[in-house]
């Protein structure tokens, strides 16, 4: 078994993780790495160049950026899934 873990190469063991862990923690650590992807591509549209997370100070801001993130990826996978 702890063999196992190191087969493969990060990107197949982050999916096999991924697919198989608790439903709860996969959504709170997607929730950080996206809250980050937003934040910086606030900064990066507002041509900030002090990249980092507290970009997006402004609750509703941030709620926005995450959720055009969400409709751009299902959007993403659901075209590729046809």
């Amino acid at each position: 078994m702890f063999e196992e873990i190191f087969e493969g190469s990060p990107r197949e063991r982050f999916f096999d993780v991924l697919f198989a862990a608790n439903r709860s923690v996969v959504e709170a650590e997607l929730e950080r790495v996206f809250g980050e992807l937003a934040s910086y591509r606030a900064s990066s549209e507002n041509g900030n160049s002090n990249l980092n997370s507290s970009n997006l100070n402004d609750l509703a801001s941030r709620d926005e950026a995450l959720n055009d993130l969400y409709i751009e990826v299902t959007g993403e996978i659901l075209s590729q899934n046809e």
